[in-house]
């Protein structure tokens, strides 16, 4: 016996809309802007005073010292 009645079985209606529903669900939208090109920035990253630090010329030596034996690792 099946869950679906039989005129739904016999006229493909349920695997026409089993179809459709696939191919919506893999249908990817248009971007609605152009990411800008490699390199150009369009805004500014740091906003304020810019008052980073690079590792070598941070005040503490214990940090640095830290900095130079750590690995950063991005998966």
């Amino acid at each position: 016996m099946s869950l679906y009645p039989r005129w739904l079985r016999e006229t493909g209606f349920l695997r026409l809309m089993t179809l459709g529903w696939a191919l919506a669900a893999c249908a990817s939208p248009e971007p609605e802007t152009t990411p800008p090109a490699l390199g150009v920035q369009s805004r500014p990253v740091v906003y304020g005073e810019d008052n980073r630090l690079d590792v070598y010329a941070h005040p503490s030596a214990a940090w640095r010292d830290l900095a130079r034996q750590s690995i950063a690792v991005m998966a």
